[in-house]
């Protein structure tokens, strides 16, 4: 943990100032829970000492509240005990994450995220990704998107001497993921821009902030063997839009037959825990030519699902790049 200059505000707020490293010339503003997490780092607290240390504090600080608003009446009853300890402790993480970021503590990632639930894995469902499949569900989206392997007698790249390697000549050959186990059933943009640094987009860490912001919510079918067997990425769902956009889904089969069962019972799943997990009165997949890829059987197994064509744009995202998109209403 680095040094940091403290000081408290006209208004109450605290102040928390790194003095080294290299955000010292950035500060904090917080309030006084935040501070007494900081201080009790300070004090060199294990971090699952921290934790209950935390949870005993909020307890403290509602009943607190409850009494000077309440009057005599006592804090509120609380229904469900276990889920408001995974609030608070959601609570840490979003704090002791906010330190990590600024270099204040010393937490990796990983250790700051294993204050989070696991989350109850239910095979044989399509559910919002928990946490305990959050590795799992990881390394099933980069192998879908991260490039096909050469030939094994194929020949060694060149050297390039640390410079930047030559543009191929003519356009990039098309997405080809037959034979391989786990396969890309739409994807927009292309999977290959998904899949710099093999698939580094769905790294652990950039993948659980944001499914936990919801910028982007991972819902995954689960075998009976408790394994992920298909997984679909939707954004939109913190702000409720009129249409919540599908940019990917990945799908583990033996052939194309298996996919397009797996992927029609996964989506038909999806779309009936959609209508009660979200407002939002649609869901769309779009594509255009170029830069969105799917798979030969999209246009059929979508349509046996509802979809329709809801709009076509000529042009949309530049001379030649129509944007189509394909809508089911949730209700």
């Amino acid at each position: 943990m680095i040094p940091c200059f403290t000081r408290k505000e006209r208004n109450g707020m605290w102040v928390i100032f790194p003095i080294e490293g290299r955000m010292k010339h950035d500060c904090m503003v917080v309030n006084d829970t935040v501070k007494y997490v900081y201080d009790r780092l300070a004090e060199g607290m294990p971090l699952l000492a921290l934790a209950d240390d935390y949870v005993a504090y909020a307890r403290r600080l509602k009943a607190a509240t409850a009494a000077s608003t309440n009057g005599n009446g006592g804090p509120p009853a609380v229904d469900d005990p276990a889920a408001e300890e995974e609030k608070t402790r959601f609570d840490l993480y979003r704090i002791l994450l906010s330190f990590k970021d600024r270099e204040i503590c010393d937490y990796s990632f990983e250790t700051i995220a294993s204050l989070l639930p696991a989350g109850q894995i239910v095979p044989g469902t399509t559910q919002v990704m928990p946490l305990g499949l959050l590795a799992k569900a990881s390394a099933f989206l980069q192998q879908a998107v991260s490039s096909p392997e050469p030939p094994a007698d194929a020949p060694p790249a060149p050297s390039t001497n640390g410079k930047s390697p030559p543009a191929p000549a003519g356009p990039a050959p098309p997405w080809d993921d037959s034979g391989r186990p786990v396969r890309v059933f739409y994807s927009f943009p292309t999977p290959d821009r998904f899949g710099v640094g093999q698939g580094a987009y769905f790294a652990t860490e950039p993948m659980l902030r944001r499914h936990l912001d919801q910028t982007e919510v991972y819902f995954v079918a689960v075998d009976k063997q408790g394994e992920v067997e298909a997984c679909t990425a939707v954004r939109g769902l913190p702000y409720q839009p009129l249409s919540l956009v599908v940019f990917l889904i990945a799908v583990r089969c033996t052939s194309d037959a298996d996919l397009e069962e797996t992927v029609g019972v996964h989506l038909a799943r999806l779309c009936g825990l959609l209508q009660v997990t979200s407002l939002s009165a649609k869901i769309r997949l779009q594509h255009t030519p170029g830069l969105a890829y799917f798979h030969g059987s999209f246009e059929r197994v979508i349509g046996e699902l509802g979809f329709r064509r809801a709009f076509r744009l000529a042009d949309e995202l530049g001379p030649g790049h129509e944007l189509v998109a394909y809508d089911r209403a949730l209700f």
